[in-house]
């Protein structure tokens, strides 16, 4: 995951400013992120529509911590751009890049920033966190603490379906479940972090960064009401036919997580030249224990990230050349017990490792401008089962170990043409997916089998037409998949399927209205929506169990966001957002993500803006749920899914800040 060029014009990205507009008078990073079509947020994730999780970076710095997105407000934040087709810099298993650019207090002295969150839905958690700033001529240091906290309940809804085969070798159902539950969610997090910033010159600076993350407080308590079975032959599932009904008795799990890391980069101009070079840590700890009716499961792991990176660009003609390496280790020990099930017991440790490098040109010749480059990546990656392994001693195995090579490059071009104030451009790139080290590391050593869907690599040729013009873009993207990896229903192994092709159409538009101005010529009151249609379809071939035949998996998904945001006099703010998605299939999987939502949010500034204050509530008219079903393809006897119904989010925001 190389460090990403800021200095290097991308024709592909889309660029938010945010300093000086409207967003910039949001509160964090992540409430702009919520105003941007292309995402989706999530308490624990974001993601780019169409492209799936993101790498982000913050200052040249990879986010590791999702939580970062609400410690970072909003005046700080100059840019956000968003790129679609990544280029040679950047690991080639991600499908887009954010790159975020911040800005610096201009200054000197001591600063101090208070934000204060009250929860009304959570059950009143309190979230508060602090900045201490100081800053120099040549030295700068950031000094950063919170307190955060989430309680709040999840109605949810779990389905199963099971399939047999009769003697006219169709596929009929022969039972079915469904489970009713609540869940009570209660985390506590404490973040502390330093960051610092030395200056030789202009020219030269040195960066170093620590952050300690502890979630030492994780439950999550289910309590399951009622559970339905049934076993008829039908074609379908009649849940009003209840064969059984029972309450279940509730279940707990508590994680405590452990998190810390360490960064130090250099970055140097000289003349022509740019230079970056640093080393980034990351290291995880996570211990679970998770009582219920079936017994006790620990869960252990021990997890590290370590990545040395040097990048250096040139200033060549009319545009630039780049080339860069990085070494990236990622290790993992596991130690799973499941005193039910004794031959479940894990113990085991993995380490994969990445050497990378590439080379990226960019030149503009009067209307055109040219890109193109290439990356090498190798790869090995190493498994060794630990002696206290059950799977060792159940195959009565002295060691199981397994290590595989592989290498490969991925090119890139794309070709823009500059057409006064419009923008077209075609681009070619490939990259990969591979499946989670987690999932992988828990299901080799019970069974101790190697299938090559656990560590085959899924490759993506995309290619992409663009055009934009001022407030306006328009995207066609098609993708090739080929080797493709699927999700089957026990959750969390994948398989290799029928290689596939999808088309995904995209229009934003963004245009900002002042419809009045105060006395010195700013802006008074503004209008500023945005409209994003996403549009995606897929062409799947896989045989289908006959009673799924009614089951289109090649079904679209159509998602509309309209984002709203007004300025009035006297520094008041109003946010209205709304959101619908269609349900299709993404492979073999169906999702309706969200039917209908609607947000909003007042906010108003007082004290010469050193005090914010934000009313805000999202899904206020509680419509907005999830509802997933995977079918599981590879064994073609069940389907998996569940319904979430999402809470109404009301928040109170206090802001206040002295510099």
């Amino acid at each position: 995951m190389s460090i990403a060029h800021a200095d290097e014009p991308n024709r592909l990205a889309t660029t938010i400013a945010v300093e000086g507009t409207e967003l910039s008078r949001l509160s964090t990073l992540y409430n702009i992120f919520e105003q941007i079509p292309q995402l989706r947020m999530d308490e624990n994730e974001v993601t780019v529509i169409g492209l799936g999780s993101p790498l982000i970076y913050i200052n040249n710095k990879v986010l590791n911590e999702l939580s970062e997105l609400r410690h970072i407000y909003a005046g700080k934040v100059q840019t956000i751009s968003i790129i679609s087709t990544p280029g040679s810099q950047y690991q080639k298993d991600v499908q887009a890049v954010i790159i975020v650019t911040t800005t610096e207090d201009a200054s000197e002295g001591f600063g101090l920033n208070n934000n204060l969150v009250f929860n009304a839905n959570q059950k009143f958690a309190v979230n508060d966190e602090l900045l201490l700033t100081y800053k120099d001529r040549h030295f700068s240091v950031d000094a950063f603490l919170a307190w955060n906290q989430t309680r709040y309940d999840i109605a949810k809804q779990n389905l199963t379906k099971s399939y047999d085969i009769d003697a006219d070798r169709q596929y009929q159902v022969i039972g079915g479940t469904r489970i009713n539950n609540d869940e009570d969610l209660n985390d506590k997090l404490v973040t502390a972090k330093m960051a610092a910033t030395y200056k030789f010159n202009n020219n030269h600076s040195i960066n170093f960064g620590y952050a300690y993350y502890r979630h030492f407080d994780k439950t999550v308590i289910k309590h399951n009401r009622i559970a339905e079975t049934l076993s008829v032959h039908e074609q379908d599932v009649d849940y009003s036919q209840v064969a059984q009904t029972d309450t279940l008795p509730a279940s707990r799990t508590i994680t405590p997580i452990l998190q810390n890391e360490t960064n130090i980069d250099y970055l140097g101009q000289l003349g022509k030249w740019t230079l970056k070079a640093g080393f980034n840590g990351f290291a995880k700890e996570m211990m679970q224990s998770t009582p219920d009716n079936i017994g006790v499961s620990l869960f252990d792991t021990d997890e590290g990230n370590d990545r040395l990176y040097a990048n250096a660009s040139y200033l060549f003609w009319k545009g630039n050349t780049a080339f860069g390496s990085e070494f990236n280790s990622h290790s993992m020990k596991l130690y799973k017990n499941n005193t039910s099930n004794e031959a479940e017991t894990v113990s085991a440790q993995m380490e994969e490792n990445t050497l990378a490098g590439f080379l990226n040109m960019q030149q503009q010749f009067g209307i055109v401008s040219l890109a193109a480059g290439v990356r090498y990546e190798h790869i090995w990656f190493k498994y060794d089962a630990l002696p206290s392994d059950m799977g060792l001693q159940l195959s009565q195995m002295d060691r199981f170990y397994f290590d595989r090579h592989s290498s490969h490059f991925y090119p890139n071009a794309s070709l823009t043409l500059h057409l006064g104030s419009h923008l077209l451009s075609a681009s070619y790139a490939e990259s990969n997916a591979r499946p989670n080290l987690a999932n992988i590391r828990m299901h080799i050593a019970p069974s101790m089998n190697i299938d090559n869907y656990y560590l085959t690599t899924e490759h993506i040729q995309t290619t992409k037409i663009a055009w934009q013009w001022s407030w306006m873009q328009f995207n066609v993207s098609h993708r090739y998949f080929d080797s493709p990896i699927y999700n089957t229903t026990d959750g969390n192994v994948n398989f290799t399927g029928s290689n596939y092709n999808d088309l995904s159409l995209d229009l934003t538009l963004s245009p900002r209205f002042t419809l009045s101005r105060n006395r010195t010529g700013e802006p008074a009151f503004t209008y500023r929506p945005m409209l994003n249609v996403h549009f995606i379809k897929q062409w799947m071939q896989q045989e289908k169990p006959a009673n799924m035949e009614r089951y289109n998996f090649n079904a679209p998904t159509l998602a509309i966001d309209w984002d709203n945001m007004f300025t009035f006099p006297k520094d008041w703010s109003v946010r209205l957002n709304a959101e619908w998605h269609s349900r299709g299939f993404e492979r073999n999987t169906r999702y309706y993500s969200t039917n209908f939502q609607m947000d909003c949010a007042v906010g108003k500034q007082i004290l010469h803006g050193k005090l914010d204050i934000e009313l805000s509530a999202t899904n206020v008219l509680h419509t907005s749920r999830r509802d997933v079903t995977i079918f599981n393809l590879k064994k073609t006897q069940d389907v998996k899914g569940f319904i979430q119904t999402l809470p109404t989010d009301v928040r109170l925001t206090l802001r206040y800040k002295i510099k």
